[in-house]
C-alpha cells in the first residue's frame, strides 16, 4: 500500500490540467482542469467505478457543493438493498450510488481553487429525499457543481461524527502563521484564510470537547503539533522543527521529493502512533510491538531542515 503511495506522490499531477485550461478553446470551459485531474487519477492512481469498491471498508468522498453550500458525499454505505448514495441533504441524495469512475469522486474532492468546479451532470428527478423544496429546485440541483471538500470540511469530519463511536482525525491542514501587512493583494488573500482557518478551529474545538466530556471517543493529530506534546512523550520530529519546517511544507498536486515524503510519513505516523497511545491505548491490539518508523534515515533534524528548505515554496509550473 504504502510504496504504490509514494509513487504516485513523486509525480506532477497539477500542472497539465492547469495548463490545459488555459487553451484557448478551452476558455469557456470551466471544468476542463478538474475533467483532466480526473484523467490523471483514473491514469496514476485507481481505475475502479464507486459501485466496484467493496463493501467494507465503507468508503465516503467528500466535496462541497457551490450551489447549496454543503457537504456533498459519495457514500459507499450499504443500506438494505441499496449500495452506497450521492448528494447532500439539500440536494436529496441518488440511490443506488452512480457508476462513477472512483477517479473522478478523488478529483471532485481535491479540485481546490484554480482546479474546478466539477459539474454533477445528473437529472435533477435522481435526487430524492432533499429539504430543499423551493420553486427553483430543480434549476439549481441541475446546476450543482463541486469543489475541494476542504472548502466545507477540511477534516471531514461531518459524514461520521454525529453516528459513529470513536472517530480519528489525521489534519494535514496548513497552520495559519503570523505575517505582517504586505498591501491590499495580501489583504484580500489574508481575509480568506482567516475564515478559513476559523471554520477550522471551531470543528476542532467542537471535536475535542466531544471527546472531553464523553459524548464521543477518539483522538486528533495534526501537522503542526509534536509528539512532545503528549504525556509521557513518545519518539518524533522536535516542536521547534516542526514550527519551523514540516508544518510549512506546501499542500500541492505537483511532485513530492523522497525527502518530503520520508518526513510527511515519517511524522504522520509518529503522530497517529503518540494520539492513540496517550488516548485510545484500548485499540492497539500488540501493546508490546517494537516501533519501527517508516524512514529513520530521516530522523536527522539538521538533514531534514536541509532536504526540506525549499518546501514551503510553490512555484507556477510545480515541481517535476
Amino acid at each position: 500500500m504504502a510504496e504504490p503511495f509514494r509513487r504516485f506522490t513523486n509525480r506532477n499531477i497539477r500542472t497539465w490540467p492547469i495548463v490545459k485550461r488555459f487553451l484557448p478553446w478551452n476558455w469557456r470551459d470551466s471544468a476542463t482542469v478538474v475533467e483532466a485531474l480526473a484523467t490523471q487519477y483514473e491514469r496514476r492512481l485507481i481505475r475502479m467505478t464507486l459501485g466496484q469498491l467493496p463493501d467494507r471498508p465503507r468508503f465516503i468522498f467528500c466535496a462541497t457543493d457551490m450551489t447549496f453550500g454543503v457537504n456533498f458525499v459519495f457514500d459507499t454505505e450499504v443500506t438494505g438493498s441499496r449500495r452506497g448514495r450521492l448528494g447532500d441533504y439539500q440536494a436529496g441524495y441518488v440511490r443506488p450510488i452512480p457508476n462513477w469512475p472512483v477517479a473522478r469522486a478523488i478529483a471532485a474532492s481535491s479540485c481546490f481553487p484554480p482546479i474546478g468546479p466539477l459539474p454533477v451532470n445528473l437529472e435533477p428527478s435522481k435526487f430524492t429525499g432533499g429539504s430543499y423544496r423551493g420553486p427553483d429546485r430543480d434549476a439549481l440541483v441541475a446546476a450543482i457543481r463541486l469543489s475541494d471538500g476542504g472548502v466545507y470540511d477540511n477534516a471531514g469530519l461531518e459524514p461520521v461524527w454525529k453516528d459513529h463511536r470513536v472517530v480519528l482525525v489525521s489534519d494535514g491542514g496548513k497552520v495559519l502563521e503570523d505575517e505582517a501587512d504586505r498591501g491590499l493583494l495580501w489583504r484580500l488573500n489574508r481575509y480568506t484564510m482567516i475564515l478559513e482557518s476559523q471554520s477550522r478551529r471551531l470543528r476542532k474545538r467542537w471535536l475535542i470537547s466531544g471527546f472531553l466530556n464523553g459524548t464521543l471517543r477518539g483522538t486528533y493529530w495534526g501537522i503542526g503539533s509534536a509528539t512532545s506534546h503528549y504525556n509521557p512523550p513518545t519518539p518524533g520530529y522536535s516542536n521547534q522543527i516542526v514550527n519551523d519546517i514540516i508544518s510549512e511544507v506546501r499542500t500541492d498536486l505537483d511532485a513530492f521529493s523522497t525527502a518530503e515524503i520520508a518526513v510527511l510519513e515519517n511524522h504522520g505516523y509518529l503522530m497517529a502512533d503518540a494520539a492513540i497511545q496517550r488516548h485510545l491505548p484500548d485499540l492497539i491490539t500488540r501493546p508490546d510491538a517494537a516501533l519501527t518508523i517508516p524512514h529513520p534515515g530521516w530522523m536527522d533534524e539538521e538533514k531534514v531542515r536541509r532536504g526540506l528548505a525549499q518546501s514551503h515554496k510553490r512555484t507556477t509550473l510545480g515541481r517535476f
